[in-house]
């Protein structure tokens, strides 16, 4: 009978391969999912905002409105939230709700992310609607 090779290492050194490059991939999933829910609430934010000043008039209380649907998900001291009055190319009064959010990736302190990654990463949504 033959003997087999000794192969005892070997997985070992696999999984020293592999294992830093899988945890990093699944760390970037886990940051680009936090990055997209943090967009989505800022969109919504800004929608919910822009409905408001359409129903209320100009003396709504657009801040607290995207403070309070941001608060769950989002630190409200790196919102922004900016109310502008205009005019569209058909005449008609329009309303602009544009929020920004500084998002900061939860790996940014990693060497080799530090110089690609900006830190903070604005997240900005803006919504305009005509006023009837």
């Amino acid at each position: 009978m033959r003997e087999k090779p000794r192969q005892k290492g070997h997985a070992l050194i696999e999984l020293a391969l592999l294992l830093p490059m899988t945890l990093t991939l699944l760390l970037g999933v886990v940051e680009i999912g936090n990055a997209i829910v943090a967009y989505m609430t800022v969109v919504e934010a800004s929608r919910e905002g822009v409905r408001l000043v359409v129903r209320e008039g100009p003396s709504a209380d657009v801040q607290g409105l995207v403070q309070g649907i941001a608060s769950p998900r989002l630190q409200p001291s790196r919102l922004t939230t900016q109310v502008s009055y205009g005019r569209d190319s058909f005449g008609d009064d329009t309303v602009t709700v544009e929020v920004d959010y500084e998002y900061r990736f939860i790996f940014t302190n990693a060497p080799f992310l530090r110089d690609v990654l900006p830190d903070p990463f604005i997240l900005r949504a803006r919504t305009t609607m005509p006023i009837p």
